[in-house]
């Protein structure tokens, strides 16, 4: 069974160059894995179990902020294989209990800001990708069209375990009602698949 370090995952980690023209690094604001989480179903954190050791990066496609896709990585590197295990299955647990379907109401969040009310719905599927065990939570936010006529976002959740390396990626975008998921699903699993290929 494979054995990663921290530097090699580091090195293997997908970069500007993999993701395409016009695509910057940024600082990350996805609070799950700034903290040292994974991203679940609705926003929702997943603590890992253990200590790992982790590495998180953020991009941006041109646009980002409107339009345009964000990419996420986190990696954690266990001592042990059985503790990579455990991680994943208990990744696998938290997101087996998100609902197909789900209204979130409205919440005031810390700095005054507002996050509105919208309505979520959580597909997963399980895999194998590389010889990695894989778990794909496909997520579409929808948020009142009052709001902004670009109102959906596709989220892609994947994570990914290998020996002692547990392995998530958070792919997403916002795009319009009559707009598919579709190819954002499909540029997720692309990425996802050279990322695992090259960590081996």
């Amino acid at each position: 069974m494979r054995t990663y370090t921290t530097d090699q995952t580091k090195s293997d980690l997908l970069d500007l160059a993999d993701l395409g023209k016009g695509w910057t690094k940024n600082e990350l604001r996805v609070s799950s894995f700034q903290d040292g989480d994974l991203r679940g179903c609705s926003l929702s954190d997943i603590r890992l179990p253990g200590s790992p050791e982790k590495t998180t990066r953020k991009y941006g496609a041109p646009d980002y902020k409107l339009r345009g896709a964000n990419y996420a990585q986190f990696i954690a590197v266990y001592p042990t294989s059985d503790q990579a295990a455990d991680a994943i299955s208990k990744v696998q647990q938290e997101i087996s209990k998100c609902p197909g379907k789900k209204k979130v109401p409205a919440e005031r969040l810390p700095g005054n800001k507002l996050r509105y009310q919208h309505e979520d719905t959580w597909k997963l599927t399980e895999s194998e990708i590389e010889g990695w065990r894989h778990l794909r939570g496909f997520e579409k936010t929808v948020y009142p069209p009052s709001i902004s006529n670009i109102n959906v976002y596709y989220t892609v959740i994947d994570y990914a375990q290998s020996g002692n390396a547990v392995f998530s990626s958070l792919y997403w975008q916002r795009v319009t009602p009559k707009d598919s998921g579709e190819p954002i699903a499909e540029k997720a699993t692309e990425l996802l698949t050279e990322q695992l290929k090259r960590f081996g």
